[in-house]
């Protein structure tokens, strides 16, 4: 067919499909259309505008006052569990890299964000029900956005909400509540190329008059699209409520991550340029391990005495264990591929604190005035035991080849040190 014989079908194509969208449209206006009184027509459209919900919700990681992103003189998007569904996200940073201004720079030791050009959880601040995670080194809690009911994001400096940490912004993820007033139930059944699997469900509901219960459970697998390149996750997700009086609501929640990514540390270029034979080829080892295994289990305590008066106390209790044993470092050395940067680490974390907040809603002037008052403690230890220094390398076959053992340095793998991380604030905030 030459050019344009096919010019010529795409304008009838064209034509026709304009013809049956204008044919569409003017069934549904006469099915939609009013006589005025003058004997015209009037066509009535109705629309939604998009976002509203998102504006008009209340939006904790951006204000202790309880305002809406409407309401919040920053930039705050709120991502909603429908939007994360509908995109397929499997993770919390590649579900609050949808809002604008922030990148996902996660990489095989943890999850990081980037937002205004800082980067990593140093400067951007990941909060788990308006909790704040101090991770020591890598951000692996929270993972899975399952058990988000939705994401927060705060773009621009955080640091007068949360101290330290928050210069180029802050994400809460806001877990799912049990429901008080019906059962409920959820269900998600995936799969994919790669032998990729994944089951979410969750359900919850009231139990008598006072209590309530929510419980979730996700589990992610694959075989990857290199050799060996097998991941896989579990996260769970539980609570209990319980509405002891009026005025007097406690609640208990308890969650898990457990997370076994994908070990793959790329494929090495010989003379600057990919060999495409080896391109899927995993040159690390056989008993190579990438595992985060995080616990947070948190009491909560709501009380409003009097109208106008609103107090919260959270306390907590999260635990983290993270393993690498990986060979990190692969290049070309004549016809073999060299590797090298052979290290081991353990890291095992502790975190607990309690935090206070209280909010009064009055009359000043004539005028209504909203003012918060708060205060938190945070203590936590981090035990870290590596192989580092570590100056052994082996060669292997590019093409066959046994993947091996690691290897241990002169020293070993052995105890490095340990840290202690208190840290006290305090926040006042009025409207």
């Amino acid at each position: 067919m030459n050019t344009r014989s096919l010019l010529s079908g795409l304008i009838r194509s064209g034509a026709s499909c304009c013809a049956l969208a204008a044919s569409v449209t003017a069934t549904h206006a006469q099915e939609t259309t009013d006589a005025a009184p003058d004997g015209t027509e009037n066509i009535v459209v109705t629309a939604r505008k998009a976002g509203v919900l998102q504006l008009g919700q209340q939006a904790d990681a951006s204000s202790r006052l309880g305002l809406t992103p409407m309401q919040t003189p920053a930039s705050v998007d709120v991502i909603t569990k429908e939007m994360i569904r509908s995109l397929g996200d499997r993770t919390v940073v590649a579900a609050a890299a949808r809002a604008p201004g922030l990148i996902n720079n996660s990489s095989a030791f943890g999850y990081s964000l980037s937002s205004r050009g800082f980067t990593g959880y140093t400067s951007v601040m990941q909060l788990y029900d308006g909790m704040r995670v101090y991770t020591t080194t890598t951000q692996t809690f929270p993972a899975d956005p399952w058990m988000a009911e939705r994401i927060e994001v705060l773009r621009g400096a955080a640091s007068v909400l949360y101290g330290e940490g928050g210069i180029g912004g802050a994400i809460n993820v806001v877990r799912k509540k049990p429901n008080t007033e019906e059962f409920e139930g959820e269900l998600r059944l995936s799969g994919g190329s790669f032998d990729t699997y994944a089951a979410a469900g969750g359900i919850g509901g009231p139990i008598g008059d006072k209590l309530s219960y929510r419980v979730d459970l996700s589990y992610n697998r694959s075989d990857g699209w290199m050799e060996r390149g097998r991941s896989r996750s579990l996260a769970l997700s539980a609570a209990l409520r319980y509405q002891a009086s009026d005025d007097l609501v406690l609640t208990l929640t308890h969650d898990r991550a457990d997370l076994d990514p994908t070990i793959w540390y790329g494929t090495p270029l010989r003379d600057g340029k990919l060999v495409r034979d080896i391109r899927k080829k995993n040159y690390n080892i056989a008993d190579r391990s990438l595992r985060f295994d995080d616990a947070w289990t948190q009491a909560k305590a709501e009380w409003t005495p009097a109208d106008g008066v609103a107090i919260t106390n959270v306390a907590y209790y999260l635990t983290g264990f993270k393993h690498w044993r990986n060979a990190e470092g692969y290049a070309w050395s004549g016809d073999q591929i060299r590797r090298s940067s052979y290290l081991e680490i353990f890291y095992k974390t502790k975190q607990w604190g309690d935090r206070f907040n209280a909010v009064f809603d009055h009359t000043l002037l004539g005028m209504n005035h909203r003012l918060s008052l708060g205060g938190e403690y945070n203590s936590g230890s981090l035990l870290r035991t590596d192989s580092s220094p570590n100056s052994r390398s082996d060669l292997v076959d590019p093409y066959d080849y046994a993947p091996g053992t690691f290897l241990d340095g002169a020293f070993g793998t052995r105890y490095k040190y340990k840290s202690p991380i208190q840290k006290l604030l305090s926040n006042t905030s009025m409207l």
